[in-house]
């Protein structure tokens, strides 16, 4: 069963010149080091293994910048290159055949015209017969042959988006997840747990995709040792 685990900082004060191996310089003093244990691990005593403690105290305005820097990174190298999205050719099972409309994938009797779609990056050639997402075309709908395997873009209709088996996250109403499990268009249509492959209808909607997949990384947060006890919040370091 997929259990989520937030994505905690740890933080360890630079007493040698430079910062240990995993850990960036976030200010003159403090090295940072972000990671993601496992909920075996309990985050304080993965901070030990580390050689540091759990970061506990407000962020400098000199952290910002170097902690900002490095959590778009992370995020930039976990995104997939691509994400099945739920569309398909309406020819996509008659093999040898390239229909020029569209369905989305538990819309069969609604299909269109592929020049009206709106959102694609570039149109289809012969043998593409789905869809993906990804960031070189800037989230944009893009072609392929169907038997490729791309990472998902799950969608849950129902609120709330809790799922016991994939963090889904809110986004103005939809409930999204990036599910970096690569599969090929058929056996993802059913791999997306308590939802289904997003339908992409407008450019309206590039803007929660976007967000699924530049948040997706750090879908639990960035845990910063700030809690609130007694009614009042509080750094765990006081």
């Amino acid at each position: 069963m997929y259990r989520p685990s937030s994505v905690w900082i740890l933080v360890l004060l630079k007493v040698i010149e430079s910062c240990p191996h995993d850990f960036f310089e976030a200010s003159e003093d403090t090295c940072l080091h972000l990671a993601q244990p496992t909920s075996q691990i309990p985050k304080e005593e993965y901070c030990n293994q580390k050689g540091g403690e759990l970061f506990g105290r407000p962020l400098t305005p000199d952290m910002e910048d170097p902690l900002a820097n490095e959590i778009a990174m992370a995020a930039s190298m976990w995104i997939p290159n691509g994400a099945y999205i739920g569309m398909e050719r309406t020819s996509r099972l008659d093999f040898g055949r390239d229909d020029d409309t569209w369905v989305f994938f538990d819309e069969q009797d609604n299909p269109f015209p592929e020049s009206q779609y709106t959102v694609w990056a570039t149109f289809a050639n012969s043998g593409e017969d789905c869809a993906v997402v990804g960031l070189d075309d800037n989230l944009y709908v893009s072609p392929v042959n169907c038997v490729n395997t791309f990472a998902l873009l799950c969608e849950k209709d129902e609120l709330p988006c809790e799922s016991p088996n994939l963090y889904y996250s809110n986004y103005d109403g939809s409930c999204l997840a990036v599910l970096k499990d690569y599969k090929s268009y058929e056996n993802g249509l059913t791999s997306c747990p308590d939802g289904h492959l997003m339908k992409v209808k407008n450019e309206s909607d590039l803007e929660e995709v976007a967000q699924a997949f530049f948040n997706g990384r750090f879908f639990g947060g960035v845990y910063i040792g700030l809690e609130k006890k007694n009614g009042k919040w509080q750094y765990i370091s006081g």
